[in-house]
């Protein structure tokens, strides 16, 4: 009798869960546009596939971030249909959004998070005739170009003379520093947390911290490579992911620069004089330098460091200082007469200084002499590949290294150009603020 009785309770609860139906309403899952989808207009249409529950009657709640962890969300009013239109989305950004669905009182979990980035620039329509590079048009062409969504207006510029060429931009965040391999894949950093990696077709974005300012990036090879930037902030990327590291050196500083010999010894250089040394995976500050005839540190602040070998590295900063390491101990200098931003060399006896004023500073293996830069703006970044070698400044400021000599460029532009990176004639991009990327029309 007990055993009738115990099968007649169980099937009695397995028959009120089947007449009740489900316990709870399950989340919605996305469907449009795609996790990590580019170039979507500023209107783009989120899209998700419907749930069911308990009454007729499904609501849903979509939010919508710019960082991943959804600290600061816009949460939108609740909806019957299964897609929301976003509106006055800002170009070049990427947003995360998340849906939820509402059963009467029963409420589902959160969506999984896809996150999309907004275009930044039109694409021009190169079927027209007008639009194809070189081609011969009569006079009064129509220019056409493809329909974008969500805007008010289009601005036209036209030049007769083409030499740089506004990329797809990326982001509109400013851009400080730049790597490149010599296969052509690169890496970007920038201001409010922005590190970009460029793989030969597309740029990846990488999610830090949006309070982070990264002035530097330099890697080993493609799985070992830092970013540095103020507030004593430094980063690891282990081929897949980046983390940030703890330097320790126990004092806050900005971090400005940074460079490696080799996989094992490396530097970065920062405000007030720091520099700290990396050496088989230990950092530690460098506090002893020769100053003039004085065993003394450093205050001026350092900007920027390049690396030719674990015996020979250089530095430049504020107040005409440039200091040099030749193995033992750094030895630091004043030449010239104005604060300098960034270095860069060519071999061991061919390197130059940029900075303030058109300054710009050669050395020629024995020492530093300055050089015509025929301009006055503000040189922020140098960058040489063999003899190939381009400054990029102030005002749109881009200076070509020609058999010796710095001719001015046009760029096109009258942003700040902050830093270059160069393989060849031919393999050359300039980034600056407001996500400003440049490369050869």
């Amino acid at each position: 009798m007990k055993n009738i009785y115990s099968i007649t309770i169980t099937f009695l609860l397995l028959l009120s869960f089947s007449v009740f139906g489900q316990i709870r309403i399950y989340p919605p899952t996305l469907s449009a546009p795609e996790n990590g989808e580019l170039d979507q207009a500023p209107d783009v249409l989120l899209d998700w596939n419907a749930v069911t529950g308990d009454t007729l009657v499904i609501l849903y709640e979509v939010q919508l971030a710019q960082s991943e962890d959804f600290a600061d969300p816009v949460t939108f009013p609740l909806t019957d249909v299964t897609s929301y239109q976003m509106s006055n989305l800002n170009f070049g950004e990427t947003y995360y959004w998340r849906v939820r669905a509402y059963d009467h009182n029963n409420i589902s979990g959160w969506s999984e998070i896809w996150s999309f980035t907004v275009l930044n620039t039109v694409e021009l329509d190169v079927t027209g005739e007008a639009n194809k590079s070189g081609s011969l048009v009569y006079s009064n062409p129509i220019i056409s170009w493809d329909k974008i969504t969500g805007l008010t207006n289009y601005q036209i510029q036209f030049d007769t003379v083409f030499t740089w060429q506004l990329s797809h931009s990326i982001t509109t965040k400013s851009i400080n520093g730049s790597f490149v391999f010599p296969d052509g894949k690169k890496w970007i950093v920038g201001e409010m947390g922005l590190i970009m990696y460029y793989d030969g077709s597309n740029w990846l974005s990488y999610n830090v911290s949006d309070t982070i300012t990264f002035n530097d990036v330099f890697f080993n090879n493609e799985s070992s490579g830092y970013a540095v930037g103020d507030d004593t902030i430094a980063y690891y990327y282990n081929g897949e992911n980046w983390s940030p590291i703890d330097i320790g050196i126990g004092i806050k500083r900005d971090y400005k620069g940074i460079s490696f010999a080799d996989e094992n010894t490396g530097w970065i250089v920062g405000t007030k004089g720091l520099i700290i040394s990396y050496s088989n995976g230990v950092w530690e500050q460098d506090t002893a330098f020769i100053f003039g005839n004085d065993t003394i540190p450093v205050e001026k602040d350092f900007n920027a460091i390049y690396t030719l070998n674990d015996t020979n590295s250089w530095i430049c900063g504020k107040s005409k200082i440039i200091a040099h390491y030749n193995g033992n101990e750094w030895s630091a200098e004043e030449i010239g007469t104005k604060d300098y931003n960034d270095i860069g060399f060519v071999d061991e006896n061919i390197g130059f200084v940029v900075g303030k004023s058109g300054k710009i500073l050669y050395y020629n293996g024995t020492e530093w002499e300055e050089q015509e830069s025929n301009t006055n703006n503000e040189l922020y970044g140098v960058a040489f590949a063999g003899n190939v070698g381009y400054v990029v400044g102030a005002k749109g400021t881009l200076l070509h290294y020609n058999d010796g000599l710095w001719e001015i460029n046009n760029s096109g532009v009258s942003y700040k150009l902050y830093t270059v990176s160069v393989l060849s004639e031919e393999e050359i991009a300039l980034y600056g603020e407001n996500g400003i990327v440049l490369k050869p029309g």
